[in-house]
């Protein structure tokens, strides 16, 4: 795919900083706001002095896991290294984020500073910084708490078969046995190929109060429709998977029902001044977690280009070490950006995950619950 010259400012008087954008996941509606939120933070950068020259956005594009192919990502990865990229925002999906961690540790001459998206703790080392869209050891302690403050007993657990499905299982059941919730049924299925009728069929037979889904998010729309067809319409929770209801337009309209874990929080006022200024700048609106998710990851690596001593991976690796308490777009009020020595996990404040449902008329989503008081 080519992406149009406007999402760079305009590097014709001087040098340019390359920065890289490693996008993984094969989904077009997205990458606009995506690129464009990136694009606002270091053109915002550049203006207020932060960095002294505009940055150029390298932009690789590979199908990786779940559908595709982690070795994919790994190469164009490389490429933005051998490109010469300080820093690189992406990849996103915590499959083919430890496959670049492994390549880092084991093949790569030369690293430099990665800013994700993944929800794995298994994905850092001194140069994977974590801009997690969800957590896989905290979102299932957010749902529990969500489905036990409903006064439900039981629920069943569906989970992908791949390392974020595993460790969301992992860490949900460490969630139930602290709220008292009895998991009655827990069910692996495949990325690609499912049949959620017989997974709604084994599930209704233990008859769970509640209905629990860890992973990717392709099969959530598929057990939708096997629900309907059993006329079984029990509560549902779902991870940060719930976020492709914004970004596939169909999914919408086919997860309602859900009730997801999401970063979008309208009560976030550093989150709504940067969607006004962005509406202002880009002509459209999103008033959803993409843009802000993307935005902060470029505040933030504009902030630690900042601070570089000098601008190569590793003084751009320890000007991230620098940036502390930034205000974040992302999440509730309070959130902050803040990372360190041994420290590569951005958000810092418990709201930085909350819980949404799609509003009656498929247009867009609530607010339902934060992390309990």
């Amino acid at each position: 795919m080519t992406y149009p010259e406007d999402i760079n400012a305009d590097v014709s008087a001087g040098p340019a900083l390359k920065v890289g954008v490693c996008i993984d996941f094969p989904i077009v509606d997205v990458h606009r706001p995506f690129l464009d939120g990136i694009r606002l933070a270091f053109d915002e950068a550049y203006a207020a002095g932060i960095i002294d020259r505009p940055a150029r956005l390298i932009v690789k594009e590979a199908e990786g896991l779940p559908r595709g192919d982690a070795n994919a990502v790994v190469r164009v990865w490389q490429e933005l290294v051998d490109e010469g990229c300080v820093a690189s925002i992406g990849p996103m999906i915590s499959d083919n984020c430890l496959a670049v961690k492994e390549h880092m540790d084991t093949a790569a001459q030369t690293k430099i500073a990665t800013l994700t998206w993944a929800g794995t703790d298994d994905q850092y080392n001194e140069y994977m910084f974590g801009f997690g869209n969800g957590s896989l050891p905290e979102e299932p302690f957010l749902i529990a708490e969500s489905i036990a403050d409903r006064g439900l007993k039981t629920v069943g657990v569906v989970f992908e078969r791949a390392a974020p499905g595993y460790g969301y299982a992992e860490n949900f059941a460490d969630a139930c046995r602290r709220e008292g919730l009895e998991i009655v049924h827990s069910e692996g299925v495949g990325q690609v190929h499912r049949d959620m009728g017989a997974t709604v069929a084994n599930m209704m037979t233990r008859k769970p109060d509640a209905l629990a889904y860890f992973g990717f998010g392709l099969p959530g729309v598929e057990m939708n429709a096997a629900l309907s067809a059993a006329g079984w319409d029990p509560p549902r929770y779902m991870c940060a998977a719930f976020i492709l209801c914004y970004v596939v337009p169909q999914y919408m309209t086919g997860l309602k029902g859900w009730i997801g874990v999401d970063q979008f929080d309208e009560e976030n006022t550093v989150g709504a001044a940067m969607l006004s200024r962005f509406e202002k700048r880009f002509g459209y609106r999103q008033d959803n977690c993409v843009p802000t998710l993307a935005y902060d990851c470029g505040q933030g690596l504009a902030l630690g280009i900042g601070h570089a001593s000098t601008l190569t991976p590793m003084g751009v690796m320890r000007g991230l070490e620098k940036v502390k308490a930034l205000p974040s777009a992302t999440g509730g009020p309070g959130t902050r950006i803040s990372f360190g020595k041994w420290n590569r996990r951005a958000w810092h404040g418990v709201d930085y995950l909350v819980m949404r449902e799609i509003n009656d008329d498929a247009t867009g989503t609530r607010l339902v619950a934060r992390f309990r008081r």
